[in-house]
């Protein structure tokens, strides 16, 4: 894969960065990915086609993301109560003169986070976020493997390696052909029946691997609103 060059652009008052590729492929093609564009443009076709079929895969995609809804950014307060797997989280928050953002679990059910006071609004609750996932995670993890268990018990009864969380960027889930199954974790801030479609999903990628129809035909079964599950996923913003 090569790269043929990068530009920005301004969607809906958000700056976002786009990579345009060439790589050995027929057909072109493009996609978000950790809000950045990427194109990638078969090297097959010549360059007066490469330019072509940048600019239509951009305006396309362009076209796509102005018809979503703009994106909030959470703001993390003190003393807010934080809903996540099965409990309810009391957040602690102070703001201190230190360079590093602190945070630990204090009490089974409560969280303490020490934050630098020169930070932006922006960059303190983007820390505060990734804090508290690494916390949750931890917190969390007996729980998932539970859940997964009672699941995979109720509808398919594979046998899988293990599941864990993740802090995903750009994917909800993966399941390894070693059948170890990850989970995003910021679905533990979503509502559980979404987090359980992402688990039911990666179950039965043990059995098929890729998104036949007898995938799709597994996951219906086992979640019959599993496409309203798939909307959330694709607005959520947190």
């Amino acid at each position: 894969m090569k790269l043929l060059y990068r530009n920005q652009i301004t969607i809906n008052k958000q700056l976002r960065e786009v990579w345009v590729y060439e790589m050995r492929k027929k057909h072109s093609s493009a996609r978000l990915k950790d809000d950045k564009i990427i194109i990638r443009l078969s090297s097959k076709i010549s360059r007066r086609l490469q330019q072509e079929h940048a600019q239509n895969l951009l305006e396309r995609l362009v076209k796509s993301l102005q018809k979503q809804p703009p994106k909030i950014t959470k703001i993390w307060q003190d003393g807010e109560i934080i809903e996540a797997g099965d409990k309810k989280y009391l957040l602690h928050l102070q703001e201190k003169k230190q360079k590093t953002v602190t945070g630990k679990l204090i009490a089974p059910q409560a969280i303490k986070v020490n934050i630098p006071s020169n930070l932006s609004s922006k960059t303190k609750n983007q820390y505060i976020f990734k804090l508290i996932r690494q916390i949750l995670i931890k917190d969390q993890q007996i729980w998932l493997e539970n859940l997964s268990s009672v699941l995979n018990q109720k509808h398919f009864n594979y046998k899988y390696r293990q599941i864990t969380w993740k802090n995903f960027q750009s994917k909800w889930g993966h399941c390894t052909y070693k059948n170890e199954i990850v989970i995003c974790s910021r679905l533990l801030f979503m509502p559980r029946k979404v987090l359980e479609y992402v688990i039911i999903h990666e179950l039965a990628h043990v059995k098929e691997k890729n998104h036949s129809k007898k995938f799709w035909g597994l996951v219906q079964n086992a979640c019959p609103k599993y496409k309203e599950h798939k909307k959330i996923l694709k607005n959520w913003q947190i």
